[in-house]
């Protein structure tokens, strides 16, 4: 069963507007959509997959990270209400630059459990505008989210 066959197929317009980087003017104005799956419920399949994937994780005690946190992340960064989807949100000059102080970061729902061992994520950069850099990576809690993983220092 494909992962598109999972959910239901009523697709809703997201209540957050958000300004793109993207140099086509058309995609900047237009409205994302998205499949919307109320956050902390997932389907039945996805739960038994996760038992059979970290059998040594008691999620009641230690729950596994599975989307993007609303109240931690920097506030130039708008998750959407599916939880699922992260957005720049720009001041929408097409004249301001951008630099290293742009930087932001998101943290999931929940730290990544030590009895894991190995913890598999996909990230899937949708538009990443026309001069963007991206990162992607694992950080502490204490870690600046106005900066991008790995740029810390100890």
């Amino acid at each position: 069963m494909s992962r598109e066959e999972d959910f239901d197929d009523t697709i809703l317009d997201d209540v957050v507007e958000v300004k793109s980087l993207s140099p086509d003017a058309a995609l900047r104005r237009r409205r994302p959509r998205y499949k919307v799956i109320c956050a902390g419920e997932r389907p039945k399949e996805v739960n038994e997959r996760l038992l059979q994937l970290y059998p040594f994780v008691d999620q009641k005690k230690t729950p596994l990270p599975t989307h993007w946190s609303h109240q931690d992340k920097a506030a130039s960064l708008v998750v959407t209400n599916d939880y699922r989807n992260v957005a720049y949100a720009d001041s929408g000059d097409p004249n301001q630059e951008l630099n290293a102080k742009d930087a932001a970061a998101v943290r999931a729902d929940h730290p990544i459990p030590i009895t894991c061992g190995v913890y598999y994520f996909e990230v899937t950069i949708v538009c990443s505008g026309a001069e963007c850099c991206m990162g992607v990576g694992l950080c502490e809690r204490n870690v600046d989210l106005n900066r991008l993983p790995g740029l810390h220092c100890k």
